[in-house]
């Protein structure tokens, strides 16, 4: 029996989108791109990157990031959904928060979610920050 295909979410969508739009932006046709990506040392076709680009394929960690070599920007940058303002709703996997707070939770900036209570937000964010900034990049 055949595995199951696991289908792209939103945030996959986003990637997609993302590479899109900054290989077009580039000015980078498919090809090269494939080029650049197999140089950053993950050797993706022009096949491959086009199914990407359509959202037919899926893309792992290590693609994400030679991906993101070949672009010149972070994984972050290609993660992080659309938005015309901070305030706007996007969507990721799991969760639709404003595009501010997704930026944010994508760079280890903060939590997606925060208590209200000003104690209880304060100890939320030190657990986040020391469970999630390298030690050496943590605020003294």
């Amino acid at each position: 029996m055949a595995a199951k295909k696991i289908e792209i979410g939103e945030s996959g969508r986003s990637v997609a989108l993302n590479v899109t739009i900054r290989r077009a932006t580039a000015g980078l046709a498919v090809a090269e791109l494939a080029e650049k990506v197999t140089a950053a040392g993950r050797h993706l076709t022009r096949q491959a990157l086009s199914e990407i680009e359509a959202g037919r394929r899926r893309v792992d960690a290590d693609d994400l990031a030679a991906l993101a070599l070949a672009l010149g920007t972070s994984p972050a940058a290609l993660l992080m959904p659309r938005a015309d303002h901070a305030e706007d709703v996007v969507a990721l996997t799991g969760a639709r928060m404003p595009a501010h707070v997704v930026w944010a939770w994508l760079t280890a900036q903060a939590p997606l979610e925060v208590p209200d209570d000003p104690d209880e937000a304060e100890r939320t964010r030190a657990v986040w920050t020391a469970t999630t900034t390298p030690p050496w990049a943590r605020p003294r």
